[in-house]
């Protein structure tokens, strides 16, 4: 029984190192050999963290349905979960599933339950990333004051514990909400504190997100040439790690900074971006830019019918305020 056991364990870290490394699908096979054997044995322990670990996999496959799935299962199959920090877990990944989903209110309350079991189990990091999830909920809604107020208590909390990835993260995140305000020097001032640190500490992921607010935010102050030499650096950034969803808004950038001296090159980078596109959402984000430019009426109609669709299953505060203003522009 130990030998299985110990399999078992030795399976489980060997798909945990493979999620760590992005191979999803490694990790699954090891993740179901492990499972066998605790199911085989009886080990409730270790079939909980292995679902744990499958639902993590399942989001990182962008299933977020069956991440779902498999934590309410968790939670239903193992009520007497007396460990606090793994109810904490549990529900930072429900949370994190239902924002994906749009299904902020849920999300919301998953994530106040993460806080409560980081309280119990005295985790202050764990109280940190939760005060920082639900301040997330809020900037969708639209309520930038509790947003606001939430991510200044987590950079002050990260500043205090010396964590730079988080102190680099909810600078960030702040200055995103005074870009949603539009109050863009101000952004600026913080997009700059996250910039830093995540040089510093060489943190390509952050950097790239922060570079790409930072140019958004120069474009709003008709700093052009600074916001172009800062969306190239995105670009490269952005191809090396990756992160598809930050290329795909470096193209809507390029787009409107070409329109300042080449109106043909706009609307060549704009057909290439909609053959390109792989949702409803980017579509409604390439023609509404597209329209911003251009005003011409085709595209303000057809933004207007995507966001509205969208918004139905995923009612962002930013979808509300474009349909409001498309609508204006009838």
């Amino acid at each position: 029984l130990k030998d299985k056991l110990r399999i078992a364990k030795i399976n489980e870290m060997i798909g945990t190192l493979h999620t760590d490394l992005g191979k999803i699908k490694f990790a699954d096979n090891y993740f179901k050999k492990s499972i066998t054997i605790y199911q085989e044995t009886g080990h409730r322990t270790g079939i909980r963290s292995i679902l744990i670990a499958q639902s993590l996999n399942a989001m990182k496959r962008h299933d977020n349905q069956t991440a779902i799935k498999i934590l309410n299962h968790v939670l239903s199959s193992f009520e007497s979960i007396n460990d606090n920090y793994v109810k904490c877990t549990i529900h930072s990944n429900l949370g994190i599933a239902n924002y994906r989903l749009g299904n902020y209110m849920i999300a919301l309350g998953n994530f106040k339950l993460q806080k409560k079991y980081a309280v119990l189990s005295k985790n202050n990091r764990e109280i940190m990333i939760s005060k920082g999830y639900i301040s997330l909920v809020y900037e969708k809604k639209g309520n930038y004051t509790k947003a606001l107020r939430g991510y200044m208590e987590c950079l002050e909390e990260a500043m205090k514990s010396v964590d730079a990835v988080q102190t680099s993260l909810y600078y960030n995140n702040i200055g995103e909400i005074y870009l949603l305000k539009r109050q863009y020097k101000k952004s600026l001032e913080f997009f700059s504190n996250a910039e830093k640190i995540s040089r510093k500490i060489s943190y390509k992921y952050r950097l790239c997100y922060v570079l790409m607010d930072k140019a958004k935010a120069l474009y709003s102050l008709k700093k052009f040439a600074e916001s172009t030499l800062c969306t190239r650096e995105v670009k490269e950034i952005a191809k090396k790690i990756k992160r598809l969803d930050v290329i795909f808004e470096t193209g809507l950038l390029e787009m409107k900074l070409s329109a300042i001296n080449d109106r043909h090159q706009t609307k060549k980078i704009m057909s290439s971006l909609l053959k390109k596109s792989t949702n409803e959402e980017q579509e409604a984000n390439i023609k509404y830019a597209y329209y911003t430019i251009s005003k011409e009426y085709s595209f303000r109609e057809d933004a207007l019918v995507l966001y509205k669709k969208i918004y139905l299953r995923k009612p962002d505060r930013i979808f509300k305020d474009r349909i409001e203003e498309l609508e204006k522009g009838s």
